[in-house]
């Protein structure tokens, strides 16, 4: 395993639409009333970048696929791996250009030593701080020596596949009950004129750290810390005012209702992975949302 160190969307029609709509939920956000423009790559339809928030629970995993690479934020809880792998291999996936651990939360890291022996993963981005739980510990025992651990002690920037991502580290002046949390890595990912937030588990401390901090407005955001209320969330909701926001919560253990008021206000249109996996497409210019409902993951 190598270590680097970073310092930097007529009446014969109307019972099939009844019928889809029990199942899915389908929007077109921000002006967008078709489907973004397909791309066609060896005969297979493509966006170019497609996000899907996985259903695994009260836990994170998020896809990003583009038309020639695949990434990943989080791997859900350990009994999600198998269920990710599996996804992953009907998509057909056969590497990941890279995978980043928000934090060692075991519902954040739980599934990727499953994911790590079952695809090729050429780049791991991790928040440079301790943990010895033992996910972390079936994780590190997981990763291949061909595969690149970055710690990230300073925010970072790339682009891969047409596609501009920024991970964003914590002070770390947290305190020991909320450091995992607080710590973690908060990604942009934009295409286009289109970026996607996700925020890890961020809570009341961190948040107040990045409304002073030049994150742009976003089109979908993934809510912190799986919609529970925090100090400083509604600022932060009105600093990047999304479009759409994604919730990643459990019927026992659901968002708060005051978040998703807060969201809606805002003017956002809020979606449950409780309710099924959600994707979000985008041409670069708008997006298109997609809920399938009782999938899992």
């Amino acid at each position: 395993m190598r270590i680097q160190r970073f310092l930097s969307i007529h009446k014969r029609f109307a019972a099939v639409f009844v019928a889809a709509i029990l199942v899915l939920s389908i929007c077109s956000c921000m002006g967008q009333n078709e489907r973004p423009p397909e791309l066609s790559v060896d005969g297979k339809t493509e966006y170019p970048l497609t996000v899907s928030f996985l259903n695994v629970g009260k836990a994170d995993c998020i896809l990003l696929e583009t038309p020639s690479g695949c990434a990943m934020i989080d791997t859900g809880h350990n009994g999600d791996g198998d269920d990710i792998v599996q996804l992953l291999s009907s998509k057909g996936i056969e590497k990941i250009d890279f995978l980043v651990i928000t934090h060692f939360d075991k519902d954040h890291v739980g599934g990727a030593d499953a994911v790590l022996k079952s695809f090729p993963v050429e780049k791991i981005y991790e928040p440079d701080y301790t943990s010895e739980t033992k996910q972390t510990a079936q994780y590190r025992k997981a990763i291949p020596e061909t595969t690149e651990v970055v710690l990230l002690s300073e925010n970072v920037s790339f682009k891969l596949d047409g596609i501009d991502y920024a991970i964003d580290v914590g002070s770390g002046v947290y305190g020991e009950k909320n450091l995992d949390n607080n710590s973690s890595l908060v990604v942009t990912a934009t295409c286009g004129e289109i970026s996607f937030l996700f925020t890890g588990d961020a809570e009341k401390e961190r948040l107040l750290e990045m409304l002073y901090e030049d994150f742009p407005k976003c089109a979908v955001l993934k809510v912190p810390h799986h919609g529970q209320a925090a100090k400083y969330l509604r600022n932060f909701i009105d600093k990047i005012s999304p479009s759409v926001a994604v919730i990643t919560s459990e019927d026992s253990q659901p968002e708060d209702a005051s978040v998703v008021s807060e969201l809606e206000n805002a003017g956002a249109m809020v979606y449950l992975t409780r309710q099924g996996r959600v994707t979000v497409t985008t041409d670069g210019k708008g997006i298109h949302c997609l809920q399938e409902a009782g999938t899992a993951p």
